[in-house]
């Protein structure tokens, strides 16, 4: 996710050096959902012609200062006539860590298809990567492909150093449900954005507050950090003047 101010792209939010983990918020992660699954609907239904989005990820839902969440990039977006897209030729075109089973096979992409990106967007959300996010792209084209392999979950703890503290810090029964339900991989069973916004994760989604004291952090975060660079830096320049000395 990205800080989006003035239609530009800043770096992605900081993680604080002193350990903590200020993304370790349920609240931020089923707004940002919940709006990106807002964005879908919009795509999938409402517009004319309707588009299928192809490449929902962290990287192209962005963050605006005062705590709205704007879904972005429409490179390998295409149309939809019916229930597939328009063109055929261009299905496999994304990013492979977030491609749904279908669209690996290179079978026509359907709207369900931005529903698999979302769930896997969810994880990435949470840590800081996709599933499989060490594998190459034809590694992780293969396993998807393989029918042994199981969809992808959300991981059981929060944040390792509540693990190792032994602190029971888990996402929610509900958390777990929204993310199984988007990775189904038979797409014909994969429910729709209508059906997924009202999961009970979904309903309970406050309001963008929870973004704005999300943007706060990141930004207190990365002042910190850079106050203790030039801290450093003039520690730095007074111990090399007196070694001149």
């Amino acid at each position: 996710m990205l800080i989006c101010k003035s239609s530009v792209h800043a770096p992605p939010l900081p993680r604080p050096s002193d350990g903590t983990d200020i993304w370790c918020c349920c609240d931020v992660f089923v707004h940002s959902c919940l709006k990106t699954l807002k964005a879908l609907q919009y795509l999938h239904t409402h517009t004319n012609p309707k588009i299928v989005h192809r490449d929902v990820k962290g990287r192209n839902i962005l963050l605006t200062t005062d705590g709205e969440i704007k879904l972005t990039d429409f490179g390998v977006s295409k149309i939809v006539t019916g229930a597939t897209l328009q063109n055929k030729k261009t299905m496999a075109q994304g990013s492979p860590w977030w491609m749904a089973p279908e669209v690996v096979q290179d079978k026509p992409a359907t709207f369900k298809a931005d529903i698999w990106s979302l769930g896997i967007t969810a994880i990435e959300l949470t840590i800081g990567e996709p599933p499989d996010g060490d594998l190459s792209a034809f590694q992780v084209m293969s396993k998807i492909l393989n029918p042994k392999e199981k969809p992808p979950t959300l991981p059981a703890v929060r944040n390792h150093q509540n693990a190792l503290a032994g602190q029971k810090c888990v996402w929610s029964a509900e958390f777990h449900d929204f993310v199984a339900k988007c990775l189904v991989k038979d797409p014909n069973t994969r429910p729709d954005t209508a059906k997924l916004l009202e999961h009970p994760f979904i309903k309970a989604a406050p309001g963008k507050e929870c973004m704005g004291s999300l943007f706060a952090a990141a930004t207190a975060a990365a002042n910190g950090n850079a106050n203790g660079g030039a801290d450093q830096k003039e520690g730095d320049g007074d111990g090399t003047g007196s070694d001149t000395d």
